[in-house]
């Protein structure tokens, strides 16, 4: 599974489709819908997230990981967010460059590594990624 697993991580194939399914839509009703849309507002309507949101901006410097919401805000995913910009951040930032894999438990180490060996020399062959991969810059590290 982990080949699998690895793939569905670096080369993702959400279509047009799949993306208004489960990330955003206005539904046949004009409201805004998908799975990640309704996650996230069951998320921004909690009290304590929004208290620790408050705290992470006070406590945090701007370029500071900690700082960021992962799953986006809502109001992200009505204006901006579109299929482009999410696959072009997975073509970006979702490489073996960075990165880990960690599997726990009673492993046969040379399966484990036969198996992510697999995908990674197919990943570092591409030639569109070595490029990204060139000039890589570590989320939040830069000015």
């Amino acid at each position: 599974m982990l080949p699998v697993y690895m793939d569905h991580l670096l080369c993702p194939t959400l279509t047009d489709e799949q993306f208004a399914t489960e990330v955003h839509h206005i539904n046949g009703e004009g409201e805004d819908a998908g799975v990640v849309y309704c996650e996230m507002q069951d998320y921004e309507s909690d009290i304590s997230q929004l208290v620790s949101w408050k705290c992470k901006e006070l406590f945090y410097p701007d370029k500071c990981s900690y700082r960021v919401e992962t799953g986006g805000r809502l109001e992200n995913l009505r204006s901006s967010c579109t299929n482009e910009k999410v696959r072009h951040f997975h073509r970006r930032f979702y490489d073996p460059c960075n990165m880990t894999v960690i599997v726990c438990g009673q492993i046969n180490h040379e399966q484990v590594l036969a198996a992510v060996e697999s995908v990674e020399e197919r990943i570092l062959q591409d030639p569109q990624r070595s490029e990204i991969r060139r000039n890589f810059v570590r989320p939040f590290r830069s000015p």
